[in-house]
């Protein structure tokens, strides 16, 4: 089953063995990320008549300030209009985990090893303001990452797994889970 096996939900249930911190994950992120993401995570953009047609997502802000986070003072542009896609919008920390290890990196996804994407998204976070670069991210410390975004989505897995306590999602008129 692979990488796919490691997919988690907020609860941290099936992480794997192994750990990484931001300072490993900075080399690992050069070498495995860096030409679709950037090497400061600014995203990559490419136009006719540069050397690589990859491109990827911001996963930091452009200007090098990261959220407001554990360890670091608030920043007041955090709440601003451009937050990157992936650690804005993500609810808990085990979706960036299941993103880098199941879809990354793009030419060879699934291929990554526990430590690597552990350090890969612990640089993430670090660049974002959300950890310090020496924290440890493994299968304790990463659900306990608080996401900027956490407070609009349920915190439990059972509400993602069942159909009934997610609600009514209405489909052509009809009410899906009645």
């Amino acid at each position: 089953m692979g990488n796919l096996a490691w997919a988690s939900g907020p609860s941290g249930k099936g992480l794997p063995a192994g750990s990484g911190t931001a300072k490993q994950g900075a080399n690992v992120f050069l070498g495995r990320c860096s030409m679709c993401h950037g090497a400061n995570l600014q995203g990559v953009h490419w136009q006719p008549g540069e050397f690589s047609p990859v491109m990827g997502l911001p996963l930091a802000r452009p200007d090098g300030g990261g959220l407001a986070g554990s360890g670091s003072a608030p920043n007041k542009e955090a709440r601003s209009p451009w937050t990157p896609p992936i650690t804005g919008g993500a609810p808990f920390p085990e979706v960036i985990f299941n993103t880098v290890a199941v879809e990354m990196p793009m030419l060879r996804p699934g291929t990554l090893k526990a430590d690597d994407v552990y350090a890969i998204t612990a640089y993430i976070f670090f660049k974002n303001g959300l950890i310090k670069d020496a924290d440890v991210m493994n299968k304790d410390t990463l659900p306990k990452v608080q996401m900027p975004n956490r407070f609009f989505f349920p915190s439990s897995d059972a509400v993602y797994m069942d159909m009934n306590k997610r609600g009514c999602y209405q489909t052509h008129g009809v009410c899906l889970g009645e």
